[in-house]
């Protein structure tokens, strides 16, 4: 009955003022979020998003109404402030991803068709038919540039910088080179075809030497977390004391902020940056 109440009270007002403001937020920030998505062949508007942060905000708002505890209320305040530039940084990191794997199972073919004699047009015409997205939408989106006046060159440059990836780098630097010097495509896609696989073998066993230090860094970060939500949703009287007593918050923002540190840190070790 209680939360009946403050629903009414409290959380439909609320509710009702955010839709007052979303014409105001549709023009800006969610606006440019909703543009940068659709860069990615991801149309979601900025109606849908502003619906996607009313959702997360009224769920905390109810977990407050039950809780009572001013925490949610941050929480509730960062989802509303990060939630639309999250969104779209995990889009794009997984149609990237994604395009990434596509275009090294992509090259093998392009450069046959190379050989066989065909122009690097009419290859990547032939390739576009055959692929699946986010790669063929780029190739599709190549040829409409051209379509309507765009060159080659402008166009795949274009699509390297949507993706900035030095494979892809590596790849249109051959194909421009070829189209500007007349050197045989075939002979420079080769010679980047085997620094591209090079790279690639170099980066995965990269990538295994330093997949378990960050698989212990989210674990030993997770646990944590997960510990302080079993206990706050399933007995609450042991970790009431942590946010009512007068040293209990700094404790806990403490804590929230050595795993922070913790976290970059060993993120920092295990990153490692290579010149190719």
């Amino acid at each position: 009955m209680t939360l009946i109440v403050a629903f009414y009270m409290g959380i439909w007002p609320v509710y009702r003022q955010m839709g007052q403001l979303e014409n105001f937020i549709e023009q800006g920030r969610l606006h440019a979020v909703s543009e940068s998505l659709q860069d990615h062949f991801v149309f979601v508007s900025s109606q849908q998003l502003m619906h996607l942060i009313k959702g997360a905000s009224l769920f905390l708002i109810i977990v407050f109404c039950w809780s009572g505890h001013p925490i949610i209320v941050i929480a509730g305040v960062l989802t509303a402030i990060l939630l639309p530039n999250s969104f779209m940084y995990l889009v794009a990191k997984a149609r990237k991803k994604k395009f990434i794997v596509q275009f090294h199972q992509w090259i093998p073919s392009i450069y046959s068709m190379i050989r066989s004699g065909q122009s690097i047009e009419q290859a990547l015409l032939i390739s576009c038919s055959k692929c699946v997205p986010p790669l063929s939408q780029e190739l599709e989106l190549m040829f409409k540039q051209i379509r309507v006046g765009v060159s080659f060159q402008k166009s795949l440059e274009a699509m390297v910088q949507r993706y900035k990836h030095p494979d892809l780098d590596l790849f249109s630097t051959g194909i421009l080179l070829s189209i500007k010097t007349g050197a045989p495509l075939a002979e420079l896609m080769e010679t980047s075809i085997e620094l591209i696989k090079k790279r690639k073998a170099f980066h995965q066993k990269l990538d295994s030497i330093t997949s378990q230090c960050r698989i212990q860094a989210r674990i030993g970060i997770t646990m944590p977390i997960l510990l302080a939500l079993g206990f706050f949703v399933f007995n609450r009287e042991h970790f009431n004391p942590l946010l009512n007593s007068t040293y209990g918050v700094p404790i806990v923002l403490g804590s929230l902020l050595a795993m922070l540190i913790g976290m970059l840190w060993i993120r920092a070790l295990s990153k490692i940056k290579v010149s190719w």
